[in-house]
């Protein structure tokens, strides 16, 4: 049987967020944090508990919430926003946060952002996964190619 760690899948990813972030930081553009995953320690064993979205906070007054990902086929399966996540990327929309997921497909060399109404949307059509078809029909969501710093203040704020 083969075994797959997925423990530091997306983690150079993240890195490429948090550097961004502190660009942002560092023009005083705003503040957004990496939320820690919530642990506990039960009979000296460190527990992970289940995590709902990755970072928090504000860029030029925007309220934004949201959970990266990373893909390395040409289809992001929609399973992956698992439920927690969603109901959290659901409160902050409806709380008046941009609330989207940053996605990192990279065989097709490019950062898109999946706005929460968008997931919704799929989830309607009964979509299963966000394609290339769908992203090559939503160019606007792309943000940079996947060896870039990914500058997604532009895309929430339409420029």
């Amino acid at each position: 049987m083969k075994y797959t760690n997925h423990a530091n899948r997306g983690k150079s990813f993240e890195r490429q967020i948090q550097i961004m972030h502190n660009l942002y930081w560092g023009r005083g553009q705003g503040l957004i944090q990496k939320i820690a995953v919530p642990t506990k320690i039960i009979s000296g064993r460190i527990i992970r508990e289940k995590s709902t979205i990755d970072f928090l906070g504000a860029l030029e007054n925007l309220p934004i919430a949201f959970d990266a990902k990373e893909e390395s086929s040409t289809n992001f399966n929609l399973k992956r926003i698992y439920k927690d996540q969603l109901k959290a990327l659901q409160g902050f929309y409806y709380g008046g946060s941009r609330a989207f997921i940053l996605l990192n497909m990279k065989v097709l060399n490019g950062i898109y952002i999946i706005p929460y109404q968008n997931i919704v949307n799929l989830h309607r059509q009964e979509i299963k996964s966000v394609s290339r078809d769908y992203l090559t029909a939503h160019e606007s969501l792309k943000v940079c190619n996947s060896n870039q710093l990914p500058d997604y203040l532009k895309i929430l704020k339409g420029k």
